[in-house]
C-alpha cells in the first residue's frame, strides 16, 4: 500500500503529522474485538512539504490484510477517516492438511468413524 496525502500543515507548528491506521473491527456479545491502532511510516515529498507517501504494515502480524480506517493527526486532532484495503484481498492460502485435522477431531467425524463400514453401507466419510 502506498498512499499519497495533501494536508494543510499549521503556520504555528513545524512539526509532521501523524499517519494512523485504525482496524475497523467487529463486536460480538456486548464487547468490541480485534481493536488495532498503526502509525504508519511515511516520506515528505522534497518538492512539496504538504505531501506525504505513506507506507503500508511492515507485516501482516502488525496489521493483518483487509479494511482498515486511515487518519491523519495535526497537532492532536485526527481528520476525517478514509476507509482503505491493506492487502490486495486475496484469501489466505488453504494447508488442506490443516482442514483435515480440524475436521477430523469434530465430533460428527469421531461418532461416523466409530460406526461399522464408516457410518453404514456407501456412506462417505469425509
Amino acid at each position: 500500500m502506498r498512499i499519497s496525502l495533501l494536508h494543510d500543515q499549521p503556520e504555528t507548528d513545524d512539526s509532521l503529522p501523524l499517519v494512523a491506521l485504525m482496524d475497523l473491527g467487529f463486536v460480538t456479545h456486548s464487547i468490541h474485538m480485534n481493536s488495532r491502532l498503526v502509525y504508519l511510516d511515511f516520506d515528505v515529498s522534497p518538492d512539496s512539504p504538504d505531501r506525504l507517501t505513506v507506507h503500508s504494515p511492515p507485516s501482516s502480524g502488525i496489521y493483518p490484510p483487509g479494511p482498515g480506517w486511515l487518519f491523519l493527526v495535526v497537532e492532536d486532532t485526527w481528520s476525517v477517516a478514509r476507509q482503505v484495503k491493506v492487502g490486495d484481498g486475496s484469501s489466505p492460502p488453504e494447508d488442506p492438511a490443516a482442514t483435515a485435522n480440524v475436521l477430523g477431531h469434530t465430533a460428527l467425524a469421531k461418532n461416523l468413524l466409530a460406526q461399522p463400514n464408516g457410518g453404514g453401507e456407501g456412506d462417505e466419510v469425509m
